[in-house]
């Protein structure tokens, strides 16, 4: 089974089940899905920002362990996510530190990264980007 990085906008769509998520449901279809430890980190700020009841919570957290890896960083995802941060500020368009984690993740594990925001990686070398986007 294939590996494939998911966005933390995908993983909304997917949980919220929006409109988007019958969209990105059949890309990830047949493939072992893994979110970056920053993507986790996105996702445990929602139910603080918005006061989500426990109840909800735990769903979200049930969601996530049921359907995605999680990526953590060592040392070589450190250096990845270096030189992602390098390569938006030569190209004169710098990537945010939590989208260079995620772009280093997907070329960390070698796998595509799935997003609905690819205008924010479209730039990066050596990462291939699935998106429903236009």
């Amino acid at each position: 089974m294939s590996l494939i990085v998911v966005d933390t906008d995908v993983v909304s769509f997917l949980f919220r089940d929006d409109a988007l998520s019958g969209v990105y449901s059949p890309i990830l279809e047949g493939k072992q899905a893994v979110i970056s430890f920053m993507s986790l980190a996105e996702l445990a700020l929602w139910p603080l920002k918005s006061h989500w009841s426990t109840v909800r919570e735990r769903r979200l957290h049930d969601y996530l362990e049921e359907n995605f890896g999680v990526c953590f960083p060592d040392e070589e995802l450190c250096r990845l996510w270096a030189q992602v941060r390098y390569q938006g500020f030569a190209k004169g368009r710098p990537v945010s530190p939590s989208d260079a984690w995620i772009a280093a993740t997907a070329r960390y594990l070698s796998a595509p990264l799935v997003t609905h925001n690819q205008q924010h990686f479209r730039h990066l070398d050596r990462l291939e980007i699935l998106t429903a986007a236009e």
